[in-house]
């Protein structure tokens, strides 16, 4: 239990930090949708758009925090990977 918690810290720390820093570096409207054929898809305002990828992150960690049972934290686990990837992506591909 005791690791768990420490992930979920460090996973909230890491997703935030993250998407502070990347504040600076990216342009005011972020792709979060590429079409097809290469085009922008769905656009987002930079703050709303990070703020969104910050919520989402916050949620599995904060829950994986309060999580009472071990079978509980397994299930978040993936969740939380996938989130990170996914703002990992959309920030390489905005830069």
């Amino acid at each position: 239990m005791k690791s768990s918690k420490i992930f979920a810290i460090s996973y909230l720390i890491i997703i935030i930090v993250l998407n502070v820093v990347s504040y600076f570096y990216l342009p005011e409207d972020l792709v979060m949708q590429i079409t097809s054929g290469g085009e922008d898809g769905f656009t987002l305002p930079k703050m709303v758009g990070l703020a969104l990828l910050l919520a989402l992150g916050a949620m599995t960690g904060l829950k994986l925090l309060v999580s009472k049972t071990e079978t509980d934290d397994k299930r978040w686990y993936p969740a939380m990977a996938i989130i990170l990837i996914v703002n990992i992506i959309v920030i390489v591909f905005n830069l």
